[in-house]
């Protein structure tokens, strides 16, 4: 061992050593070489006691390029969300993850697009638009929820799929006048104006189909302050 720790330090500090392997022939020598022989053995320095110390860190790198995905801020530099697509309207579809949950919602300069459509429209149990909120289910099986918000609150839909009977649904858009019409459709027996836009309609007959619970949150809770602009290439 003394003579194979004395042969592979004289070939260490050979200046001409450029190899990358200690191979080990069976008669005891050992050479560097790229790569060992069938009949060599390759052999490990660190076993042998060779490995120095770890050296000083090194001078940090420059800075990395700029990420390829442009995204939105607000006015105080506080991240809004990463773009997935734009419209012709201006707008911009951008993702966002709330807890568990990515969601996709509309924005532009001003802050979020305020949406009155589903899910922010909602089915209910409850022939009075009390309880858990549902919205039809959406089968498309993708990662990201359609957010919708509406008034400073976001609905989204947030759970599995299951089969409810639903007794009302309340709409959004109306004012006290419009809302009183809308028991008089073949669709609703009763209509109750819900300040300060919403009017809940009960349905003739409850009927049953596939739904997912609606979730929501308050949009303040995100602290983001208008105008948004765009960051990135």
């Amino acid at each position: 061992m003394v003579a194979l720790v004395v042969a592979v330090m004289a070939l260490l500090t050979c200046p001409n050593a450029r190899a990358a392997f200690l191979c080990k022939t069976r008669g005891g020598a050992v050479h560097i070489r790229d790569v060992c022989r069938p009949t060599e053995t390759q052999v490990d320095a660190a076993t042998l006691g060779l490995q120095g110390s770890p050296g000083p860190t090194g001078p940090t790198g420059p800075q990395g390029a700029p990420g390829t995905t442009a995204v939105i801020k607000d006015s105080n530099g506080q991240l809004v969300g990463a773009i997935n697509s734009t419209a012709a309207d201006d707008t911009v579809v951008v993702t966002r993850s709330v807890d568990a949950d990515h969601l996709l919602l509309i924005v532009t300069a001003n802050g979020f697009r305020d949406v009155i459509d589903p899910p922010a429209q909602r089915y209910f149990e409850t022939s009075d638009c009390n309880g858990q909120g549902y919205s039809d289910a959406a089968y498309g099986g993708g990662l990201f929820h359609f957010a919708a918000p509406h008034l400073g609150i976001v609905y989204y839909r947030s759970g599995p799929v299951s089969s409810r009977s639903v007794a009302s649904r309340l709409l959004y858009g109306h004012d006290q006048a419009s809302c009183a019409g809308v028991a008089s459709s073949n669709v609703y027996t009763v209509s109750s104006f819900i300040p300060p836009d919403g009017c809940c309609g009960t349905f003739r007959s409850a009927f049953t189909f596939d739904v997912q619970p609606v979730a929501s949150f308050d949009l303040t809770t995100l602290g983001l302050v208008p105008p948004f602009h765009v960051e990135g290439p």
